[in-house]
Formats: C-alpha cells, structure tokens, sequence
C-alpha cells in the first residue's frame, strides 16, 4: 500500500505590520540585476584607430592618385603640365535676363487688379463723373522694384485714383535682371 499523502499546507496570510512587509519582500526570490548596456564604439573612431599611419603610396593606376611626392603635389595642384580642370562659376548676375518684358509688365499689373479695383472704387465715392485714362510712367530697378513713379496725365493730377494707383504701382515686384527697365507710358482706364 502506499503511504498518504503529506497534509496540505494552509496559504499564508498577507503579512499586516510594515516590518513583516518587509520580510515577506527579502523573501522573495530575487530578480537578476539589469546590466547597463556598453555604447558601441563610434564607427568612425573604430576605424581610425585600427588604420596604420600613412605610408607613401604605390601608384594606383589613377592620375589623381599617382601623385609620388610632396613636389609631384605641389605640381599637380599648380596646374603645370595638364589642362585647367577646377569649375569656376559664372558672374553672379550673369545668368539674368537683360530686362524686364513686357509680359512680365502686364502680369505684375494684372497681380494688382484688386488693389487697383479699390483706387476707382475710391475715386468713384470722392467723384463719380471722373472717368478717363490715366498714364503713368515709371522705371523698373535690376533688383525688381518700381522708382520714380511719374502721372503723365496732368487732367488726372489732382485726382485720389491718379496718387492711389501710383501707390500701388510703387508696391510691384518684378523679376531681377541685369539692367532693369524704363515702362514709358502704361494706361490704366477707369
């Protein structure tokens, strides 16, 4: 026959007091202890350290590499013997255009209509029986802007659209080129 089996245990209470907590915490099994990880050596000092120091170098069949010495160098670096083969960049300014189009004219125009709009707007409410052409001559600047705003129609000199729209011709940017442009007479109808 076989022996009974050994009586069962009771489970043990939670304990109740701050130092039995503390006990029952020592008796626990113990985690392992978390070992801080070691940083990986930069790449790059991984390498410099394991390359030996410079030594002449054997001709690699490449002419840029082929250099023998500190005069074949400084040879090389002078341009003796061989053609020119550095880039050199164009002037700055040199790739713009000479001036301003006249399309370009009409297109920053047209980019003002609604402020352009506002001038009769406000000419109409100061006097509406005022209609016509006002002309305008300015000068266009090789950075794009506008100077020397002049009203060509001395019937409008007086006028709020004629001071409003050479305002806002004033406020116009145009493209950059090499000598800018004089716009002779430009018509705004109102």
């Amino acid at each position: 026959a076989s022996p009974p089996p050994p009586p069962a245990r009771p489970a043990a209470a939670p304990p109740k007091h701050a130092a039995a907590k503390k006990v029952a915490k020592a008796a626990k099994p113990a985690r392992a202890a978390k070992r801080p990880r070691a940083e990986p050596a930069h790449p790059a000092r991984k390498v410099a350290a394991a390359r030996p120091a410079p030594t002449a170098r054997k001709p690699a069949g490449d002419p840029l590499l082929d250099v023998g010495g500190d005069d074949d160098l400084s040879r090389e670096l002078s341009g003796a013997g061989g053609k020119r083969t550095v880039y050199v960049p164009p002037a700055p300014g040199s790739d713009l255009p000479d001036r301003v189009t006249d399309p370009q004219i009409i297109e920053g125009v047209l980019g003002k209509k609604p402020a352009l709009a506002a001038c009769v707007e406000e000419q109409r409410a100061a006097d509406a029986s005022v209609k016509g052409t006002l002309l305008l001559r300015w000068t266009i600047a090789p950075d794009g802007t506008v100077k020397d705003v002049r009203n060509l129609t001395p019937e409008h000199a007086k006028q709020p659209v004629a001071g409003c729209i050479s305002r806002v011709v004033r406020g116009i940017r145009f493209p950059r080129t090499r000598n800018g442009r004089d716009v002779e007479s430009f018509p705004f109808k109102f």
